[in-house]
């Protein structure tokens, strides 16, 4: 995964925990979404997106960074590991700053999956910090997949509860748009898509949504 940004935000916490023995370690974001992460006898650390997806503040990345640089270090990172994890702030602004651009990125890799449960976990999981735009239009996203007979209410209300943040992704709209569309409400749906055309103007399906809309 080529985030540089995040991937120095990723090295800047370990070497909050190691110190100077950073210089030691090569750190890559591999995109994968199980919750992982590993070191490697050579210094070599593999994270996980499954990992960055799933944290919620500095304090839990450091923990599991804390744990795969004692692998490295051995017996003399050990006791340093707990005690860094004991004293360690949450950070959970900058933890959130850092990761903001990515996460919808990583969410949408674990939705894509197609394993609701484990998908609806980390959406509510992710939403103890608070429900936004982004979550919901994923909550959505997950039951629209799952197709269970009541998923597409439960779909279409959490596309509609998205469309409520004004930071809410543009696809929210245009999920929303189609969700009222087939279930009737046309003028509603009607003004979603042309919301979704209006944050969206060159997206990829642009062209099919003006026809839907008889543009």
């Amino acid at each position: 995964m080529r985030d540089i940004a995040l991937q120095g935000y990723v090295r800047s916490v370990t070497q909050r925990l190691i110190g100077p023995q950073i210089s030691d370690l090569r750190i890559y974001l591999v995109r994968d979404p199980d919750f992982n992460a590993s070191m490697f006898p050579n210094g070599m650390m593999l994270v996980h997106t499954g990992l960055l997806a799933r944290t919620r503040s500095e304090a839990q990345l450091a923990a599991v960074l804390g744990h795969e640089c004692g692998h490295y270090l051995a017996a003399a990172a050990t006791g340093f590991e707990a005690n860094a994890g004991a004293a360690y702030d949450d950070r959970k602004a900058q933890w959130l700053e850092a990761i903001a651009d990515t996460r919808p990125v990583l969410i949408e890799e674990q939705v894509k999956l197609n394993d609701p449960g484990a998908s609806l976990y980390l959406v509510n999981n992710l939403a103890q910090d608070g429900w936004n735009g982004m979550l919901r239009y994923y909550e959505g996203e997950v039951y629209r997949l799952r197709g269970e007979p009541s998923d597409a209410a439960l779909a279409a209300a959490a596309y509609a509860a998205a469309v409520d943040y004004p930071e809410a992704p543009p696809e929210a709209h245009r999920a929303h748009g189609y969700a009222q569309i087939k279930a009737g409400n046309v003028e509603e749906g009607r003004r979603a898509l042309a919301r979704y055309l209006e944050l969206n103007p060159t997206a990829t399906d642009a062209e099919m949504v003006r026809f839907t809309l008889g543009l």
